[in-house]
């Protein structure tokens, strides 16, 4: 239930953020690969463990909002409603199941596949990164013609001589290494590439070493690992991916490389036929539709400057990704954020029955009042508000909601502490 609720916020995460996407679409590539970096976040923030911290650092300022003007408590209403919103099995939770060793054997069934998915997944993954691959090598000391071809092309890019190492396979050029990452150029490349060319492609590696992308791709490997069942995250990664090599692309222009002289050396880079690489690399020949989009993206590179738009599309991300991890859920039918709570219970010695308003009982008219009240931690009343009376007649709503203000309750219990909590209170009125 709880990875449940975890997804279906996530994809109101999500749903905003791709529409926030699509009004980035003429951002520069750093910055919409920042927004799906935002939502990537998501996965990692669940409500239910970060909504307690929400509730102890958020929930004591919302009860005294606007008091001047008889709303107490007006936030936390909205609050109840938004959990409903968040949270819709908290409320379903409440109900016992007529076959609960059925839905226990479900439970059951449901994390066994998704350990078992996520141990295939991450065998995989595992496999795949440790692919055995270059044998690699330093720079300096084995071909000294290799290495002034690489000096010169790496001289005034500011790319430290450290970090760059020479492999003596044909992988694609790529990047590796979790803490320090290095840059990773096959000898067939330089060999092969004129000296602006392969500039070009450091430039773009060096991007990718700068940005540490290796460790972003852990971090996008293991939610794939946790999530592999969850179809918005497939859309995430590949969002991920291609804005990614494309921020390379434009930080290699801003370096100083003329768009078509950039376009051309990628090309030659795929014309040598490399093998793909375990590390994040540059050219990815198993994804043409990726390589057709950075070309057509270089033709134009100039049109995607950087806005205030922009800016302010990325902070509304981080607004909504903060307010739903961190937002105060309030407890919905006997279950709060933390787990399962005890609801409040009136005390018989604070009871008062509402007055029948002696009119209508003349008049024979009866019926139900229900009301929404607060119950505050020390067991009093802090809000109420009539949801629901008898058509025509306020004074049934007057009377009920005269004595239920008098009343005073053992307050909810969560976790062992009182709680806040909203309850529905219905009264019947009958002549019987």
């Amino acid at each position: 239930m709880a990875m449940a609720a975890h997804l279906w916020q996530t994809t109101l995460v999500l749903a905003a953020l791709f529409v926030l996407g699509w009004a980035m679409r003429d951002a520069p590539a750093r910055l919409t690969n920042a927004l799906w970096w935002i939502g990537l976040a998501k996965l990692f923030l669940p409500l239910p463990v970060l909504g307690p911290v929400g509730s102890r650092t958020l929930q004591p300022l919302t009860d005294a909002v606007v008091v001047w003007e008889g709303e107490a408590g007006a936030l936390s209403s909205w609050l109840s409603r938004a959990t409903l919103l968040l949270d819709p099995a908290a409320a379903a939770v409440r109900a016992r199941p007529e076959n609960p060793a059925l839905v226990q054997a479900l439970s059951v069934g449901l994390s066994v596949l998704w350990v078992a998915g996520m141990v295939l997944v991450a065998a995989r993954w595992i496999r795949r990164r440790s692919r055995p691959s270059v044998g690699v090598g330093p720079v300096l000391g084995d071909d000294p013609d290799l290495e002034d071809r690489l000096e010169a092309a790496r001289a005034g890019t500011g790319i430290p001589r450290e970090a760059v190492e020479l492999s003596p396979g044909s992988a694609v050029p790529g990047v590796r290494g979790l803490v320090r990452p290095r840059i990773v150029i096959p000898e067939r490349v330089v060999r092969d590439l004129s000296r602006a060319d392969l500039r070009a492609i450091l430039l773009h590696e060096n991007e990718h070493r700068r940005r540490h992308d290796p460790l972003r791709s852990l971090a996008v490997g293991c939610a794939l690992t946790i999530f592999f069942f969850y179809p918005p995250l497939w859309l995430l990664v590949g969002r991920l991916r291609a804005s990614g090599e494309i921020a390379c692309d434009e930080a290699a222009v801003r370096a100083g490389i003329p768009p078509a002289a950039y376009a051309s050396a990628l090309a030659r880079t795929v014309g040598l036929g490399l093998l793909p690489a375990a590390a994040p690399a540059a050219i990815h020949r198993e994804r043409p539709s990726l390589l057709r989009r950075r070309f057509e993206r270089l033709d134009e590179v100039e049109r995607f400057v950087a806005m205030r738009k922009h800016r302010v599309a990325l902070a509304l991300a981080v607004a909504w990704v903060g307010l739903l991890s961190f937002v105060p859920l309030t407890s919905v039918g006997g279950v709060g954020p933390g787990g399962r709570a005890t609801p409040p219970e009136i005390l018989p010695a604070f009871y008062v029955a509402p007055e029948y308003p002696e009119g209508a009982r003349k008049d024979g008219i009866g019926g139900e009042v229900v009301l929404d009240v607060r119950v505050g931690e020390d067991g009093r009343v802090t809000d109420l508000r009539v949801v629901e009376g008898i058509a025509d007649h306020p004074e049934f709503d007057e009377s009920t909601a005269s004595a239920v203000r008098q009343w005073r309750f053992r307050p909810a219990n969560e976790n062992g502490r009182p709680v806040a909590m909203w309850v529905k209170i219905p009264v019947h009125f009958r002549l019987d």
